[in-house]
């Protein structure tokens, strides 16, 4: 019995490691500061707090068919993007969908609020606006306590390889008007 027990903490131990090794070579760690983004782009804040509920799980985020990143518990990716029109898009048990229309210059906080799912955890990607109780000045201070990471360019292939298809439908989906999505408006900036 102390056997079968041994066997299963190195087998979840290398499982770690191995989900470890997979998301180190995706992601990598980007600088911690707030930035200003240029005249003619945008930056999004994609967060996710440490809330225990699926802190193990983490999270595909896009922009249409292009990879943001993963999102994992307790850490943020700063997304630089041109200003207009965007579909972010993340996804575990299904779908969130954010329609946002981004201003030039201008940052941007979106929070992936983890729930309860029938299997897995599911995700919403909640933005904040002037009509949210989590104002501009809470969300920046939440950042401070977490890990900023971005996409590695030289792995975006591999990454998006085994999802394009996937991510193809559910841009479908929203493009045909097929599902719900979340807003994020031009003057919804800090």
């Amino acid at each position: 019995m102390k056997r079968i027990g041994l066997f299963l903490i190195a087998v979840v131990m290398v499982a770690g490691m191995a989900g470890c090794i997979h998301g180190g070579a995706v992601m990598m760690k980007a600088p911690s500061s707030l930035e200003r983004p240029a005249d003619n782009e945008a930056i999004v804040y994609f967060y996710r707090n440490r809330i225990f509920l699926g802190d193990g799980v983490s999270y595909n985020v896009f922009n249409g068919e292009k990879p943001v990143g993963i999102l994992g518990a307790g850490s943020y990716i700063p997304y630089r993007t041109s200003a207009g029109e965007h579909v972010f898009m993340v996804h575990s048990e299904s779908w969130s969908y954010l329609k946002a229309t981004l201003a030039p210059g201008q940052r941007y906080y979106v929070n992936a609020q983890v729930y309860p799912g029938i299997i897995f955890a599911r995700v919403a990607l909640l933005p904040v606006t002037k009509k949210t109780p989590e104002d501009f000045g809470k969300a920046a201070a939440r950042l401070k306590d977490m890990n900023p990471t971005i996409l590695n360019p030289e792995n975006e292939e591999s990454y998006m390889a085994p999802r394009r298809e996937d991510v193809r439908r559910a841009l479908e989906d929203f493009q045909a008007g097929k599902v719900k999505f979340m807003t994020l408006d031009p003057d919804d900036h800090d």
